[in-house]
């Protein structure tokens, strides 16, 4: 009687044992838009890998690339809603969600590269997070990018006044029209997928991109000019659901922390890498012009544009200390 009770008692024990073990085995999803030979994917296999190694494997990420599970405004709706769990996403098309993702639509906010880092590995981004989170439910692990825009252009234009009149492509956030409306440009809406089409056919006479997509998407075929405006250093925020986030256990989400953190930075690495690259064989491979401009000239007439939708965005706070950490 006596050893079957003790037998009892200890299958009761490995049983409970089990599905505490079962308990502490997490899924979690990771879709994305790039293709598999982009930053992106290479940062979600990173983010996967070392979870994984961290959790010794109770923590598991599937990663989808190539917009499996939908496109970018798909996939961060199904982050704020907990159906995925991360994903990196352009925030211009995030603002109707999050007022603060305004922030990083601003031009000519980074001095250079470094500048650009130093901002985001400070504790601005915290803040930056924490108001995006109470917005919109979702946390910004890290950032990644660093490819430098460039306007693309049919035609030469060698200064500011050149502008005047330009049918740009752009985005329809409200201070990137502002900005480069106050240069003279006339803000033209066409789908990305459109746009080699429509500056084949005139309708735009050029766009604002970095060398990567300019070189994937063949657009110096139909616009050969690069301006160098300098005007922007992409930023991706890889985002979370703090819902799921704050479901798991301390120690995972620590690890979480960690491999984001160390997959941002891999982010940013391969992104000024790829940037550099594909300029490089834009103009030695394709002849592409790289024109300068005077970049000042271009600050000084967007200075006002860029403090008053800040001020009404009411991110002027954040913008400010961007430039004190110049």
């Amino acid at each position: 009687m006596r050893k079957r009770l003790l037998l009892a008692v200890a299958l009761i024990f490995v049983l409970v044992f089990s599905m505490q073990a079962e308990a502490r085995q997490y899924k979690l999803i990771f879709g994305h838009m790039g293709t598999t030979d982009t930053a992106y994917h290479a940062v979600a296999e990173y983010m996967a890998s070392r979870v994984a190694e961290l959790t010794k494997g109770n923590v598991t990420i599937e990663v989808y690339p190539n917009a499996e599970l939908g496109n970018e405004l798909d996939l961060f709706e199904q982050v704020m809603n907990g159906v995925t769990d991360f994903t990196i996403v352009n925030p211009g098309v995030t603002v109707e969600f999050s007022q603060t993702m305004n922030f990083f639509n601003f031009p000519f906010m980074y001095d250079n590269h470094g500048h650009w880092e130093k901002v985001f590995t400070s504790p601005l981004l915290e803040k930056i997070s924490k108001r995006v989170e109470k917005e919109a439910g979702v946390m910004i692990l890290g950032i990644i990018g660093g490819g430098e825009r460039f306007v693309v252009s049919r035609k030469p234009i060698s200064k500011v006044e050149d502008l005047n009149g330009f049918l740009m492509r752009l985005a329809p956030a409200s201070i990137t029209i502002d900005t480069w409306s106050s240069l003279g440009v006339q803000p033209t809406v066409v789908a990305y997928s459109e746009i080699y089409s429509a500056l084949q056919m005139g309708v735009i006479d050029g766009l604002e991109n970095e060398p990567e997509w300019i070189l994937r998407m063949r657009f110096y075929e139909q616009a050969p000019y690069l301006v160098r405006t300098a005007h922007e250093i992409v930023t991706r925020p890889i985002v979370m659901s703090a819902a799921n986030f704050k479901k798991l256990p301390k120690e995972y989400q620590k690890a979480i922390l960690v491999a984001a953190e160390e997959g941002a930075k891999l982010g940013r690495e391969l992104g000024i890498k790829l940037d550099a690259e594909s300029l490089q064989e834009l103009v030695e491979k394709y002849d592409v012009k790289v024109i300068n401009v005077d970049i000042e000239k271009i600050r000084e007439k967007t200075a006002g544009v860029i403090e008053r939708n800040a001020k009404n965005l009411k991110l002027y706070d954040l913008i400010q200390e961007v430039a004190k950490l110049r």
